[in-house]
């Protein structure tokens, strides 16, 4: 499967979307302007959210506008109630962010919430999508809303494992959770060869190896 990313300016937030017979599977939906044009003529959309804050979830309004009956969102329950919240999604604090990272911050984001999602869950979700495998998983820690997602053999982790530092000291956020909860899960997942690519929320696709050794430095 071609997996397609779309990076969106503001804090270089990545928007992965792969696509079968003109159904598209998005996972964290950014206001991008190719991610949102390719929406227009998809036959169906399913958008996963790997969590709750802005820069990953600006372009879901749009998105739902455009696809009206089509897209379904699915997300856990703890992101789901998050999007809704301003301050839990981050946007309220977005000019600050801005600010002190000398960037213009889209109107738009200043602050907005999302829907719920059509689909949750608590612990763990699976399903099939154009005979692929897709499983969510909590993943606490860098957010309360945080999952990780396995798509065939890729793991897509939002910003549950990064290259320069993963935040944990965000509202929400809970370095007791990431160590006894996400950590032990991510080192299930990682070792062996259920999976072979992993896809961060932010920066290049990287190794298992590598992400191992980024969760094991935390």
């Amino acid at each position: 499967m071609i997996v397609n990313k779309h990076v969106s300016g503001f804090l270089d937030t990545n928007t992965y979307v792969m696509e079968e017979d003109r159904h598209l599977l998005i996972i964290d939906p950014s206001d991008h302007a190719a991610v949102l044009e390719r929406c227009r003529d998809a036959a169906t959309v399913t958008v996963l959210l790997t969590h709750e804050h802005f820069d990953h979830v600006s372009g879901l309004n749009r998105m739902r506008e455009l696809c009206a009956s089509s897209c379904r969102v699915i997300a856990g329950e703890t992101c789901s109630e998050r999007i809704q919240d301003t301050k839990a999604n981050l946007s309220a604090y977005a000019d600050v962010l801005a600010q002190l990272g000398e960037k213009q911050i889209p109107e738009h984001w200043s602050p907005f919430s999302c829907k719920a999602a059509d689909i949750t869950f608590v612990d763990r979700y699976a399903f099939r999508w154009m005979g692929h495998g897709v499983e969510l998983f909590s993943a606490p820690g860098h957010s309360a809303g945080s999952c990780c997602i396995v798509l065939d053999n890729m793991l897509f982790v939002g910003d549950t494992v990064l290259e320069n530092n993963l935040m944990v000291k965000f509202p929400g956020s809970s370095k007791k959770l990431y160590r006894n909860v996400t950590v032990p899960l991510l080192e299930k997942l990682l070792v062996g060869n259920r999976v072979t690519r992993v896809y961060p929320g932010h920066g290049d696709v990287m190794s298992p190896e590598v992400a191992l050794g980024l969760i094991r430095g935390v």
